[in-house]
């Protein structure tokens, strides 16, 4: 009898590798799609934590095995060892292989080789790899192809509904009324699309980002549709906390109240305390009285699981080891599974260094900085006693997540949803905004001149043109106090953008002209989120700071702090608009920060 079966399984596909790996290496879909069951986690089994304990039960029969971590190489190879404990497998390797061809195709290579436990083993492993795996493997790969070369990604490229006439038909009705209050047919289409004939996996954590992406269309206005869509029945709101380190879902709450300050992963055994610039995510999922969505896990540690991460290797205890890599120019991290500290690397077109030596001590070590070129060697040492799981990862993060910070700040969010706060007496961190507070000079004179009705007719209208602009130039308003606003925006630019069209069109509009005239201030930095009055409100030295400097202008002029003057991209907007505006720096004490003087900058609108 043969000790060990080897099989090896072999496509061409018509994408770039770096395409298909993002379908082919999500090794959950692929799972899925492939009819395996899924899976349970049971237990981790050694000190370093690298291994871990899955089981699933097929035909009655429960299977039980130890994982190793994935091996990977961006987008070139991926495999995986997984030692048996139960079941007719005693051990099973997976290695893929993607290669690009000179006339623009990939070749995939998949080698599999499974030792039998037993006599069923025997039996088993011809009939459910040699036939019936290789039967859905070559299903899913003609699938995937099909998707991307038709853009079907996430749906069913063969139009197979899966909702009821009742459920298509409360979707319809759900759908008409959405399109009445936002005005979006085409975007409404494809969403209708994506809920009837998306599979599970594409819906169970829809992000509005990914989707626009996918479908070359503006991410804000497809985020926009999707919290329309929660208010009419049509999608259900959820926030994710994200991992810091592995970036996998630790919990989903539907209302921020019900968000705690600290999380814990149980993938990566840490607990982080939880931010909105980065750890929390608005997702969404079909409303259940549409359709009812239900994902199991059929992989936990493929390479598109974490797809931030390029390269993933064990590393022997004492090994040695060398790789050939080829990754884009941008920033990464090397960091060895489990230690507190990451070697930052750089790769950079014009850097003529093509290696990389890095040793991993028993004892964490300082982090160093490297430099290297795209295509370089990379020669690894573990001089420790146990084996090293070593990880290339890019260090910019989640390109397709819509995160808290970002979302508070958007204007439809703020009026759809001011129901959403956190619970009272719980902050979160939301990462470096510019907050913005403006006044109107001369209004208490217009009341006594003009009455009360008329001049708050004019604060009125001030107020609707400001909010308007506020949420044109992606920010948000996030209150009124009496004559004035505090809005907020994730970019310094953005904010005096606003500003400076605020001031044209109120003059335009007759407002800011004559006895009324728009004040406006504008710092950038650190700042929490909190609950104030059941609104969703910001606090912290930045905002203190901003609600300060409007008092500084005299009337059509705008306020900005030091850090907002010098950002690169409020200095390149001043420079389109410079026929625009008059700028003059002055040096002043602010109250509540009297230990020091502070260099402003006043930007007269013309």
């Amino acid at each position: 009898m043969k000790n060990i079966f080897k099989y090896h399984f072999h496509w061409r596909v018509k994408q770039p590798k770096e395409q298909f790996w993002t379908l082919f290496a999500d090794t959950n879909r692929f799972n899925h799609d492939t009819h395996l069951p899924t899976i349970a986690r049971e237990e981790s089994i050694n000190g370093s934590g690298l291994s871990k304990v899955l089981s699933f039960r097929k035909y009655g029969i429960k299977v039980v095995w130890e994982e190793e971590p994935f091996e990977w190489n961006f987008p070139e190879q991926f495999g995986v060892l997984r030692k048996y404990l139960s079941g007719p497998i005693k051990e099973m390797q997976v290695f893929c292989t993607l290669k690009s061809t000179a006339d623009g195709f990939t070749e995939i290579d998949y080698k599999v080789e499974a030792t039998p436990s037993n006599l069923l083993g025997y039996i088993a492993i011809p009939i459910q790899i040699g036939f019936l795996s290789k039967r859905d493997f070559s299903r899913a790969i003609t699938q995937y192809e099909t998707k991307l070369v038709e853009k079907k990604v996430l749906v069913d490229v063969f139009n197979r509904s899966q909702l009821s006439t009742i459920e298509k038909a409360r979707l319809k009705k759900r759908a008409d009324e959405l399109l009445k209050s936002c005005d979006q047919h085409s975007r409404i289409d494809k969403l209708i699309e994506l809920i009837e004939y998306g599979d599970d996996i594409a819906l169970h954590k829809i992000r509005p980002y990914e989707i626009a992406d996918l479908w070359g269309d503006d991410r804000k206005e497809l985020l926009k549709l999707c919290l329309f869509a929660t208010r009419f029945g049509v999608l259900d709101l959820r926030w994710d906390v994200l991992c810091p380190s592995c970036r996998g879902n630790t919990a989903k709450v539907t209302h921020l109240e019900n968000l705690d300050s600290h999380a814990h992963c149980d993938s990566c055994n840490m607990d982080f305390t939880v931010n909105f610039h980065q750890l929390v995510e608005i997702t969404f999922i079909p409303n259940p009285s549409i359709r009812q969505v239900s994902v199991g896990a059929y992989c936990i540690g493929g390479p598109q699981v974490t797809p931030h991460r390029v390269f993933q290797q064990i590393i022997a205890a004492g090994a040695e080891e060398r790789f050939q890599l080829s990754y884009s120019p941008g920033s990464y991290a090397v960091v060895k599974a489990g230690s507190k500290n990451a070697h930052l690397l750089r790769i950079d077109d014009s850097s003529q260094n093509h290696r990389l030596d890095i040793i991993f001590a028993a004892e964490d070590t300082h982090s160093l900085e490297f430099v290297v070129s795209p295509q370089f060697e990379f020669l690894v040492t573990n001089s420790t006693s146990n084996d090293a799981l070593v990880i290339i990862e890019r260090t910019k993060w989640i390109e397709t997540a819509a995160t808290a910070a970002e979302v508070s700040t958007f204007q439809t969010f703020r009026d759809l949803f001011s129901h959403q706060v956190l619970r009272k007496g719980n902050a979160m961190a939301v990462g470096s905004l510019a907050i913005l507070f403006t006044d109107l000079k001369g209004s208490t004179s217009l009341y006594r001149n003009v009455g009360d009705a008329t001049a708050f007719g004019y604060v009125v209208d001030h107020f609707e043109i400001l909010k308007q602009i506020v949420s044109n130039n992606d920010g948000a308003l996030i209150k009124t106090i009496g004559d004035a606003i505090m809005a907020a925006f994730l970019k310094p630019k953005d904010a005096l953008k606003s500003m400076v069209e605020s001031v044209i069109q109120l003059r335009e509009s007759g407002i800011n002209s004559g006895e009324l005239r728009l004040k406006a201030g504008i710092h950038y930095g650190y700042a929490i989120a909190v609950n104030l009055n059941n609104n969703l409100d910001y606090f912290g030295t930045t905002v203190n700071l901003a609600a300060r400097l409007e008092q500084f202008s005299r009337g059509a002029e705008i306020i900005l702090s030091e850090t907002v003057f010098t950002d690169n991209e409020v200095s390149l907007y001043l420079k389109e608009i410079e026929s625009l505006v008059k700028i003059e720096r002055i040096e002043s004490a602010i109250k509540g920060f009297d230990e020091e003087n502070f260099y402003l900058y006043r930007v007269l609108v013309l």
